[in-house]
């Protein structure tokens, strides 16, 4: 076998989890984005909490690790990394011991998993980081549901705000249901789709698209586009991240920081 990369790695991690990890109700995602767009988990799981893992391939480096093991470790109640081989010894040695090492071993036909070191769950408990998970509306849906008289003007800030006064084990059961809820379709599309191993082709099943969302909130202004034949000009959208985000939280999957539109000939 080649050297392992990403996706040959998630595909295995895929399987150990459907074997041994996953029940009826769990949800998997991939490249679940947190840390307001800055940071993007390789996978995660919903279940009765939130389990992110991070991958390195033998084609990375861990350059960006500090930085991203900080993120999922404030946001997700646990956290695994799951390494090629040459990075087992000093992920170890370097990272706290609720952090759960699984090292990817390269046996030439297939990928095994191995548990290097087993983590703990240390269960989120900020309202500011389980809001971060939900959209405007869903917010506004649970306060109501708190009883917490809110207008549907209110911006989000307030929305968060207002999560100080709620109950944090309500919030964590309804954060839980909702992201669930929002990848149920993808989990489930992914999962009639796999045959009996996952093959790193079926992981598209599991990606979500944006664009039409970056469509609708984005501002429009032209750009030029290249053709084999001639030079034309295309409508090319801006994507208004900050917007996003406004209104949807930590889940803007995917977005490009440009749509291109075809200009009408």
């Amino acid at each position: 076998m080649e050297a392992l990369n990403e996706a040959i790695i998630k595909a295995a991690v895929i399987d150990r989890l459907l074997r041994h990890h996953i029940n009826d109700d769990a949800v998997l995602i991939s490249e679940m984005v947190l840390a307001n767009g800055l940071r993007r988990a390789d996978l995660a799981i919903a279940n009765g909490f939130l389990h992110a893992f991070e991958i390195k391939s033998d084609r990375d480096t861990l350059g960006r690790l500090d930085g991203q093991l900080e993120a999922y470790m404030a946001q997700f109640d646990k956290v695994t990394l799951v390494v090629a081989s040459r990075f087992v010894e000093s992920i170890l040695s370097k990272y706290p011991k609720h952090v759960e090492v699984w090292e990817a071993l390269n046996e030439g036909v297939r990928v095994r998993i191995k548990l290097r070191r087993r983590g703990e769950c240390v269960p989120v408990r900020s309202a500011a980081i389980l809001g971060g998970f939900l959209r405007k509306t869903d917010l506004a849906t649970f306060l109501r549901s708190e009883g917490v008289d809110i207008t549907a003007a209110a911006p989000r800030l307030n929305l968060m705000q207002e999560l100080e006064r709620v109950s944090v084990k309500r919030l964590r059961r309804f954060v839980l249901s909702t992201v669930k809820r929002r990848y149920k379709t993808l989990h489930e599309t992914f999962m009639t789709q796999r045959c009996e191993v996952t093959l790193p082709g079926d992981l598209v099943a599991l990606r979500r698209t944006e664009i039409a969302v970056a469509q609708s909130v984005g501002g429009l202004r032209i750009a030029p586009a290249v053709s084999d034949t001639k030079s034309e000009q295309r409508l090319e959208r801006a994507v208004n991240v900050n917007r996003l985000r406004e209104r949807y939280g930590l889940v803007a999957e995917n977005i490009p920081q440009t749509v291109l539109l075809r200009s009408a000939a």
